[in-house]
C-alpha cells in the first residue's frame, strides 16, 4: 500500500444499485469497507474518519447529491438516507485526499475547501431509472440505450477507476496525478466502445463515458 498516507479507507455502503463499483474498492484490499444497513455501521464509519490526523486517502463510493453523500439505510420519504452533509465532511476531510465516485460529487467538494486534494464527478447515469430522470427532470431529451448498455457503461466506468486506484494504492503515482490517469483509462475504454461493432448502441455509451470523463474535477 502507498507509504505516503497515515491510513487509507474506501467507504461503500451496500446497496445493489452501486454494485458494480465493488471492484474500486478491491483495489484496496482489506482498507475497502461496506457500511451495512444500520446506524451503528454509520456511525462507526464517521469516527473512524474523525480520528485521523495526518494525511489520509478517503474514497466514497456511492450515490450523492449536490449537499449529502447516502449510506445504505432506507429514507422513509424514498431512497436513501444521508450519511455525510457538507458541515460533517468539511471536518472529516480536513487535511486528506478525497475520491468521492458519486453522482454531483464534483459539486458538493466545490463548496468546500478544507480537504488536501480532491477528485469529484457530476452526474453519473448509472442506471435506467436515472436515465430517465435526467430525460424528465434536467435535458427534456431520453437516451437511446437500455439497461444492458447502461451495464456496459457501469463496467467501463468502475474498472477505469479500479486501475488509477491500483497505481495510487500501490504508490506507484501521487494523487495529483491521479486525474490524468483517471482520463487516461477512461479514453481507452471509450476507444474501445466506439471500435467494438458488436455493441449496437456503442455511440450512447462511448457519450456516456464521454460525459462523465469531462464533468470530472480535480480540486
Amino acid at each position: 500500500m502507498n507509504d505516503n498516507y497515515s491510513h487509507i479507507i474506501c467507504i461503500h455502503p451496500e446497496d445493489q444499485s452501486t454494485s458494480f463499483l465493488s471492484v474500486i474498492g478491491a483495489e484496496v484490499g482489506e482498507h475497502y469497507h461496506t457500511i451495512p444497513a444500520n446506524q451503528e455501521s454509520h456511525s462507526e464509519l464517521i469516527n473512524i474518519l474523525a480520528a485521523y490526523q495526518r494525511n489520509a486517502l478517503i474514497i466514497f463510493l456511492g450515490h450523492g447529491s449536490h449537499g449529502s453523500l447516502f449510506g445504505s439505510i432506507d429514507s422513509p420519504s424514498g431512497g436513501k438516507a444521508v450519511f455525510l452533509n457538507l458541515d460533517f465532511t468539511r471536518k472529516l476531510f480536513n487535511g486528506h485526499d478525497v475520491l468521492l465516485v458519486s453522482c454531483n460529487s464534483a459539486d458538493f467538494l466545490n463548496k468546500q475547501s478544507s480537504y488536501n486534494n480532491a477528485i469529484g464527478f457530476g452526474n453519473i447515469i448509472s442506471s435506467k431509472d436515472e436515465a430517465n430522470r435526467e430525460a424528465e427532470y434536467i435535458t427534456g431529451v431520453h437516451r437511446d440505450i437500455s439497461a444492458d448498455d447502461i451495464a456496459v457503461f457501469n463496467d467501463c466506468f468502475s474498472s477505469s477507476v479500479a486501475e488509477a486506484i491500483r497505481l495510487l494504492a500501490k504508490g506507484a503515482i501521487y494523487f495529483k496525478e491521479l486525474f490524468t490517469y483517471l482520463l487516461y483509462f477512461l479514453n481507452k475504454k471509450i476507444n474501445k466502445v466506439l471500435l467494438d461493432r458488436n455493441l449496437e448502441k456503442r455511440i450512447g455509451i462511448a457519450q456516456l463515458l464521454f460525459e462523465t470523463r469531462s464533468e470530472m474535477k480535480f480540486f
